[in-house]
């Protein structure tokens, strides 16, 4: 059925010829005819027989891509609303209004993350203080409850970090880059891209 059908006709009746098309005809010669027209037609109809073979394949091709395409974002929504969800336990988890506390240097910690969360996230924090003091909690309090709550929060000991691969955990490799380089490896940096980074003993 998919190859084209031209016709031969000493005929002329238009009811005749509209029957031979709706029979499958794609084109047709009214006798008495020339062989260089015969083979013009013929070989215009299979040039345009391969196109349409070639747009076919192309859109088929299409279709699957935008099946796959149409798979990703079912995905990609998915995944979206289950990173929310985290974000808002998260941020539940991190809330300040649940600590407890009235000390003055208390109230002055309090008080700088409302005001990180008015900057939009988009500063650099230096938190001081004892091992022990709540450092990490403080950092994560400033990223959950605020901007990038969605982004990665990334938590890195610098000093468990053995100098030779200091280099390597802050700003990743490429394989090979060295002897045990087997696969890339993105550093911490990158993986906190968009979100925060906190790097703990970081004297």
């Amino acid at each position: 059925r998919d190859i084209p059908v031209l016709f031969i006709t000493a005929m002329e009746e238009t009811s005749l010829l509209i029957e031979a098309f709706h029979a499958g005809g794609v084109d047709h010669l009214t006798k008495p005819f020339l062989i260089e027209e015969v083979l013009a037609r013929v070989g215009t109809h299979v040039r345009l027989h391969r196109q349409n073979a070639q747009l076919l394949h192309i859109n088929e091709a299409l279709r699957g891509e935008i099946e796959g395409r149409r798979q990703a974002e079912t995905s990609l929504h998915a995944v979206s609303r289950r990173l929310s969800e985290v974000a808002r336990r998260e941020a539940d988890r991190w809330d300040t209004s649940n600590w407890v506390g009235r000390s003055a240097a208390f109230q002055h910690i309090l008080n700088d993350l409302r005001k990180l969360r008015e900057f939009g996230g988009n500063t650099n924090v230096l938190i001081t203080g004892e091992s022990g003091s709540g450092k990490e909690w403080i950092a994560r309090a400033a990223h959950f409850q605020g901007a990038r709550a969605t982004a990665p929060f990334v938590a890195m000991n610098c000093s468990a970090i053995p100098t030779e691969l200091a280099e390597s955990t802050l700003f990743g490799h490429v394989k090979g880059a060295f002897t045990g380089a087997l696969a890339d490896r993105k550093g911490c940096f990158e993986e906190a891209h968009g979100g925060s980074l906190f790097l703990d003993e970081i004297g």
